[in-house]
């Protein structure tokens, strides 16, 4: 309870430093919204409702789209989540988080204003035939960025998954930090899956415990579902990740009968090999960042040698 406290009051402080610069007036987004219309309503939790509306800039005739979260201000639940999300996204700014465009705590309200991300979450895009082998691999390594970023301050994201990836022309953004923490290394912060039903796939070894290597195992679920077009709940987890289909399978046959329909013609062998071998590294043990993006790099720049130079070469090359 003590280390709860302290961070409430961390986020109280940071709220009140950027009071300036992030306030925007409730009156404001009331108009955006349509004072809460459910004809503006995007979608519902458990202890929130989100919109979509347009905020006026300051001082200015323009306006931009937002996504604003309305937090119940009733219970515990709701308050909790609103102020680890101000603290999360005050104190960690990245291209590769939504950005945070405002808040207002008026007349007991909890919302958060966010940055409008028009291409949808990477869920609802696996299997979207028009987004090719590359951009999905640019895609991850993005997200590889973002933990890294994430990690480096002492914090893990802890429901990493899909769903809470954002694309903005195709630029993944990390978005749903409600249960983001820094209080990992206590070894006492454990997830329950009955109480947070959106979780991904926890490896089993770490007993739902939140440690920096839970966060890399479900980074290995996104890339595998980004590959396969498939939900992870689909794939047999476990067995992609004790290696055991490995042992048996080539990379035709990763290509030809794993890969997503829509890109399995566009995927070059060696690109796809350099990224099996990252997406089990990750769920086996714990990898740095920059080793996990510098082999990705590696799978992207086999591709793109594959799409842009390869058609180039003399035909007897």
């Amino acid at each position: 309870m003590e280390v709860v406290i302290k961070e409430h009051e961390k986020a109280i402080r940071f709220q009140k430093s950027n009071k300036y610069n992030l306030y925007i007036s409730l009156e404001n987004i009331q108009v955006a919204i349509e004072n809460f219309s459910n004809d503006k309503c995007i979608k519902e939790g458990r202890y929130w409702k989100q919109y979509e509306g347009q905020i006026p800039l300051d001082n200015t005739n323009e306006h931009t789209i937002v996504v604003v979260k309305q937090f119940d201000n009733k219970s515990d639940e709701g308050r909790m989540c609103f102020l680890t999300k101000i603290k999360v996204l005050v104190e960690f700014k990245h291209k590769n988080i939504v950005a945070l465009v405002g808040y207002n705590d008026e007349m007991g309200e909890r919302i958060i204003c966010y940055e409008n991300t028009p291409n949808g979450r990477l869920s609802k895009c696996v299997q979207d035939a028009s987004l090719c082998w590359m951009q999905r691999m640019k895609i991850c390594i993005d997200i590889v960025t973002e933990l890294g970023f994430l990690h480096k301050g002492y914090m893990v994201h802890s429901d990493i998954k899909s769903a809470s990836i954002l694309l903005n022309k195709w630029n993944a953004k990390i978005y749903d930090m409600k249960l983001a923490s820094n209080a990992w290394n206590t070894k006492q912060w454990k997830h329950s899956c009955d109480d947070y039903g959106s979780l991904g796939f926890m490896n089993p070894e770490m007993e739902n415990y939140v440690t920096v290597e839970s966060d890399w195992y479900l980074l290995c679920m996104i890339l595998l579902e980004t590959f396969c077009g498939r939900f992870t709940k689909d794939l047999e987890p476990w067995g992609f990740c004790k290696n055991t289909l490995v042992r048996c399978a080539s990379i035709e046959y990763f290509i030809n009968q794993v890969a997503f329909d829509g890109i399995k013609e566009q995927i070059n062998g060696k690109s796809c090999n350099k990224f099996f071998k990252v997406a089990f590294q990750c769920g086996k043990v714990i990898e740095s960042p920059w080793r996990v993006s510098e082999s990705l790099d590696k799978a992207l720049e086999a591709q793109e040698d594959h799409e842009i130079w390869e058609p180039k070469l003399p035909i007897d090359y």
